[in-house]
């Protein structure tokens, strides 16, 4: 994003937003991925900014500045997994590998946050959203024994 001050008020700008905020959940990468800080625990500040962070205000923000609502859905999900990770304990390493493919240990196997997504599409109604559908998936694989990363 770039930040700009115009007339006294700051503003966001989405630059190279497809990279960022993609439209696809293939090939997704994370520079800082592999970087000794993202192996670390968070600290209370952090853990509080994030639980802080509120998901449909910056929905509304990104429809504003343009973004494809694809790509808004998607924030919406990663922010959901970060929340959760993060209470539960994960440093941003390991929720990163929920999410990226390239950590996957079989070529061409979705990751884990692709197979969320697709749980989540495939049992969400015209009652329930696919965010409070994924978010109640990802509580059942954080309560579960099942969560490897």
């Amino acid at each position: 994003m770039l930040i700009t001050k115009i007339e006294n008020q700051i503003h966001l700008i989405p630059i190279d937003h497809a990279c960022i905020l993609p439209e696809s959940l293939d090939d997704i990468y994370f520079e800082w991925f592999n970087w000794r800080q993202a192996k670390q625990p968070f600290g209370l500040l952090t853990l509080q900014f994030i639980a802080e962070i509120d998901i449909e205000t910056d929905a509304l923000i990104l429809k504003k500045l343009g973004i494809q609502n694809k790509s808004i859905v998607y924030m919406k999900l990663a922010s959901v997994l970060l929340k959760k990770g993060a209470a539960f304990g994960l440093t941003l390493f390991q929720i990163a590998s929920l999410i990226v493919t390239y950590h996957c240990r079989r070529k061409n196997e979705p990751s884990q946050f692709q197979k969320l997504v697709e749980q989540a599409n495939h049992q969400c109604q015209e009652k329930i959203s696919i965010v409070e559908m994924f978010e109640k998936l990802v509580d059942e694989l954080f309560s579960s024994k099942q969560l490897l990363v």
